[in-house]
This record gives structure tokens, sequence and C-alpha cells, in this order.
């Protein structure tokens, strides 16, 4: 009975150190100056340094699109990888500004002989997940009603000036048009050509008899 050693050649089986090396959990700022941001760390339970603990060489990162669904909706992502670093290392910045939605950060601890544990994952949902849309919402929010609030009160004054300025020009013109038939009428030959025509017309001259 033979033992086969997990590496011959340099060659490695990396079956046992999928569920023996730690699961990265990882965090992204997008967008961060431009660009994003990529965090991971791995929990331990030791007091040990937690590559030490694991036997951490590296780790890789790596950035996946999605491009097609399958019938069971699983997303197949198209990944790349865009860095890798040594074990001591716990961020990336990612010089990327424009990400598609659903763009998924993937992140692989692996050990010395090159073999990878299980994917830590971050799937960039949208952009406005940056802490600082989120602290500056509220203040976006409000200053959004105050100028609505100040638009409103404009139209409403501009109204107002036009009903009350189109009232005063109405008067005004009544008036006028009162005025100049009041001083046609009252025209010598006017008086007197209404006179002839009016039947009903009564002289008060009335003569005195002596």
């Amino acid at each position: 009975m033979f033992t086969v050693p997990e590496c011959v050649g340099g060659r490695c089986s990396c079956d046992a150190m999928l569920d023996a090396l730690p699961i990265p959990v990882v965090t992204v700022i997008n967008p961060y100056n431009g660009g994003t941001l990529i965090n991971w760390k791995i929990k331990s339970t030791k007091l040990t340094t937690d590559h030490k603990q694991f036997n951490i060489k590296s780790f890789a990162i790596s950035a996946g699109i999605p491009y097609i669904t399958s019938s069971s909706d699983e997303v197949l992502y198209n990944k790349t990888l865009i860095f890798s670093g040594k074990a001591d290392n716990n961020s990336f910045y990612w010089k990327q500004e424009k990400l598609k939605k659903g763009t998924k950060i993937f992140v692989t601890a692996q050990d010395s002989y090159g073999c990878s544990g299980r994917e830590g994952t971050y799937t960039i949902k949208r952009l406005r997940h940056h802490s600082f849309y989120r602290k500056n919402i509220a203040t976006v929010i409000f200053a959004g009603l105050v100028v609505l609030c100040l638009m409103l009160s404009g139209l409403f004054n501009f109204i107002q000036y036009c009903l009350e300025n189109h009232k005063y020009k109405l008067c005004s013109w009544r008036k006028k048009s009162t005025r100049k038939l009041s001083s046609i009428f009252h025209k010598p030959k006017i008086e007197i050509l209404l006179r002839n025509e009016n039947t009903l017309y009564i002289d008060k001259k009335i003569e005195v008899l002596s």
C-alpha cells in the first residue's frame, strides 16, 4: 500500500485546499475618487496573523461581468484577473471609472503551492451605495424640496400679478370708453342731432305768457 503525496514534481492536488483555505470577506466602495476601492479580510480564531495561520501566500482579485443567465436563474460571469498580491495586502484600488451594473468582485486566497480556496464575492449593484451618497441623500432631497417650493411660490406670484394687472387694465379701459362716449354725447352738434331724431324729446324751455 502506497501513500501518494499531495504534490509530485511541482504539481499538487488542490481538492483538499478548497475547503481548508478561508473565504475572504469582501467589501467595495464605488465610486472612490474615480475608481473602485476593494477591501477584504479573513476571519481568524487564533492570535496569530491570519495569513500565517492558514498558510496563505497571496490573494487573487478578479472582476466578473455578467454575460448570460442560465435556465435556473444562475448568472455566469466573464471573469478577468485584475490583481494578485502578497498575503499581507488587504486592499486594492482599481482605477475603473465606468462599471457596469451587476459587476462582481471575486477574491481568492492562495497557498504556497498555488492552490486556491473558495471565492469571496461582492456584487456592485448601484453606484449610490457609496457612503458619500448615503450620508448626503437627505441634504440633496431637502435642497430639491426648497428649490421646488421657491419655483412654485414664484409661479403663484407671477400668476397673481398677471391677474391683478389684467383687472386694472380692463377697468381702466372701461373708464376711458365711458368718458369718450360721454364727451361725444355732450357735444352741441351731437346733442341737437339726437333731439331731432328723438320723437319723445320735450324741450324744457317754457315761454312765459304775458
